[in-house]
């Protein structure tokens, strides 16, 4: 179990920012120079909802334990594994089930292929997540990408500290027999002016990053990434989700 929570970050603050955390955290060794002068990497997550959009309704009216089902990857096609998950969350308590496998092997399960067809180490989370997506009916809703800055603690290795920037999304989108649909660009920007800091701990949250978020004025929200895109891309098109989104909106 680990814990997690969300601010809204202005991009003028970003570098103060950065500035304040920087005695207590490190780069992510997985990140690599980007061109916007930054280390971190791209993440690209397709959730997966049932017909009447039921993890959305959940977050939308605030129940405590909700869960999201999706397919992520980082970066381009083929510079590494994708991961088929299932996370739960409770209040701010978060767990996750990670499936890692080849893209050809991810495409076949979501196809239909027997389990058997999964890798044996992530046979048990490939179990999970199918059961979701086949006994629900689960299907494509919303393809989220972001760029994220990551950082670990110096002292304690399980605190991630995440600015994720240039939120974008797209809906229904079409993942295609090699999971290309996963990497596609012509999305819906979203916060703009803004980025969402995560900070993820496993035991308690750092005294001096409550000193932080204080001195920038931040405050802890609820910003689902899955859930701010969704009710975008209803705004502008309301006729594609039909009447259960548009219900759930309009609350």
């Amino acid at each position: 179990m680990r814990r997690e929570l969300k601010y809204l970050v202005r991009e003028a603050d970003r570098h103060r920012l950065a500035a304040r955390i920087a005695p207590y955290v490190q780069a992510d060794a997985h990140a690599s120079d980007r061109a916007s002068g930054a280390r971190g990497y791209t993440v690209r997550s397709v959730y997966f909802d049932t017909p009447g959009l039921r993890d959305w309704a959940e977050k939308e009216s605030g129940d405590e334990i909700r869960r999201k089902v999706r397919v992520r990857a980082y970066d381009a096609p083929g510079s590494g594994p994708v991961f088929l998950e299932v996370k739960r969350k409770e209040n701010s308590a978060v767990w996750k089930d990670r499936a890692r496998m080849s893209a050809p092997e991810a495409a076949a399960l979501l196809a239909g292929a027997p389990l058997s067809a999964a890798p044996e180490a992530s046979r048990e989370a490939a179990e999970r997540f199918l059961f979701r997506l086949r006994a629900e009916h689960r299907h494509p809703v919303l393809l989220v990408a972001y760029d994220r800055e990551p950082h670990v603690g110096r002292v304690d290795p399980s605190l991630r500290i995440t600015f994720d920037r240039r939120l974008r999304v797209s809906a229904f989108p079409r993942l295609g027999p090699d999971l290309a649909g996963l990497y596609a660009e012509r999305q819906r920007p979203l916060l703009a002016g803004h980025f969402i800091l995560e900070v993820k701990y496993d035991r308690a949250f750092p005294s001096w990053m409550r000193a932080v978020t204080a001195s920038l004025g931040l405050r802890q929200q609820a910003l689902s990434k899955y859930g701010l895109g969704l009710e975008a891309e209803v705004e502008a098109a309301p006729w594609r989700f039909g009447a259960p989104a548009v219900r759930a909106l309009s609350r």
